[in-house]
């Protein structure tokens, strides 16, 4: 276990330690919280906001000394890890016999956040973020972009752009000649094992192994839906896609678990915002009896019913299975395939998002 503290609450906030959240008013006497213990042994996350402003916050390495201080030019809530243990147990015994600390709930019945964070190795958030050797804690707020996204806005406007940080995420892209190599172009279209097994796993970033993708892939949802990140959003997509494209992938059983949960926790707010209805009614049409859990969820429950109406869902399993969706497609031309974030260089103009907020 390990402690959140704070020197003083100078602006009104709202406060989240994972999924958990509450409200602290300016002035209001508040140390911090104390006991986290969410039952993920690599990754929390402490996020703030002020009214209907941008979601920014910490993605955190448990067990350090981490307090909060407010920073008046940015108008942010700080994170900073102390170094001296003594002084900071005498600042947290203060605090807690004063009546100070906010205790972390205890671990729900079903333990949500570890299912949420299962794969998430901070290996994997070390290298999103590029974070120094010795700290153990990164930033991320709503107006983040990734690499990719930061690559096409250099390449669309004036050359330069103002993310000085974007996030790492490995690049996957559909139409490159990774994804489509020129002489098996038409069997690389329908099957897409040799770009997820032989490339996009045999990155740096992924070490050949798929437990480290499924880390990433549940990085990019936490900040979809923790920060409403488009770009993390559109990583989510494509990460999911590649998988369910790629015919040697059989961890279905996982895979349906770990959306099952995802969609589950998906803030309503943001469904219309941040999920592709038009990609998952295309991989769900084709993988229903492969995600048997995701497919009665999307079934049930009242949003995501509307979202992808059983009609529509079995029209297009129908139609794959009788050949029909993809009988005009010329695989060496297409774009039937939706990519949030396709970065070829002779793409259609990038649409860019102004910003998301949480309500």
């Amino acid at each position: 276990m390990y402690h959140v503290l704070f020197n003083a609450i100078e602006c009104e906030v709202d406060i989240g330690i994972n999924h958990f959240s509450f409200h602290v008013k300016a002035g209001q006497p508040f140390g911090g919280i104390h006991s986290i213990n969410s039952g993920s042994k690599d990754v929390d996350i402490i996020h703030f906001q002020h009214g209907e402003g941008v979601r920014y916050g910490y993605w955190l390495n448990p067990g350090q000394l981490y307090y909060c201080t407010y920073n008046t030019e940015t108008e942010q809530y700080e994170l900073f890890e102390d170094t001296d243990e003594e002084r900071y147990d005498a600042r947290f015994h203060e605090l807690q016999k004063r009546g100070l600390l906010v205790q972390y709930p205890r671990i729900d019945e079903n333990n949500i956040w570890d299912e949420l964070t299962n794969y998430v190795k901070w290996d994997t958030i070390s290298r999103i973020y590029d974070v120094p050797k010795g700290t153990h804690f990164a930033h991320m707020d709503s107006s983040m972009s990734t690499v990719e996204e930061s690559e096409r806005l250099r390449t669309h406007i004036d050359g330069t752009t103002e993310n000085e940080n974007p996030l790492n995420y490995t690049l996957v892209n559909f139409k490159s000649n990774e994804a489509l190599r020129p002489e098996h172009r038409m069997h690389d279209f329908y099957d897409k094992s040799y770009y997820l097994y032989e490339v996009v796993l045999q990155r740096a970033s992924m070490l050949g192994s798929l437990n480290n993708y499924l880390s990433e892939l549940q990085v990019s949802f936490l900040n979809c839906i923790m920060f409403a990140n488009y770009g993390s959003s559109m990583q989510w997509h494509n990460l999911v896609e590649l998988l369910l494209s790629s015919d040697r992938f059989d961890r279905f059983e996982e895979l349906d678990e770990l959306l099952t949960t995802e969609f589950q926790n998906f803030p309503q707010d943001y469904v219309d915002m941040l999920v592709n209805t038009e990609c998952w009614t295309r991989m769900m049409s084709t993988h229903q009896s492969h995600l048997p859990k995701l497919s009665t969820l999307f079934k049930t429950h009242p949003t995501f019913k509307q979202l992808f109406p059983k009609d529509v869902v079995e029209n297009r399993a129908r139609q794959e299975s009788e050949g029909d969706s993809d009988s005009d497609v010329d695989p060496y031309q297409s774009d039937t395939t939706i990519e949030m974030n396709a970065t070829s260089e002779d793409e259609d103009e990038p649409t860019l998002a102004s910003g998301i907020f949480h309500q």
